[in-house]
């Protein structure tokens, strides 16, 4: 809203809140994520993963590698690039269990 400067937020519990920009924190969970300048496993700069929930004790997103292992790893937002988002703001909120299992190669030809 223009007027006010806030926000509508989809509520996990359901509902919406109204919130200010400067309240507010980018969440890259749902989102198809590149990985870069990583130093202690340079190997996967460039790679691309399905970034998964924020541990908010250690600033850490839980992204599952996109090679065909389904590997898990613990990476800082600054590590992380958004490549695009592939998730409605529902099925976001859905149990893990209730979701689809990603399929990368669908979801970027969406982004092209």
């Amino acid at each position: 809203d223009q007027a006010t400067g806030r926000f509508p937020i989809l509520l996990a519990a359901g509902g919406v809140k109204s919130i200010k920009s400067e309240n507010l924190r980018r969440v890259l969970t749902g989102s198809v994520v590149r990985l870069k300048a990583l130093q202690a496993a340079a190997e996967l700069n460039g790679s691309l993963a399905e970034c998964g929930e924020l541990d908010v004790a250690t600033e850490r997103y839980s992204v599952t590698l996109a090679d065909g292992k389904e590997t898990l790893k613990k990476v800082k937002e600054a590590n992380l690039e958004a490549v695009g988002r592939y998730l409605s703001p529902g099925r976001l909120l859905s149990a893990p269990a209730d979701r689809r299992p990603l399929a990368f190669a669908e979801a970027l030809k969406e982004q092209r």
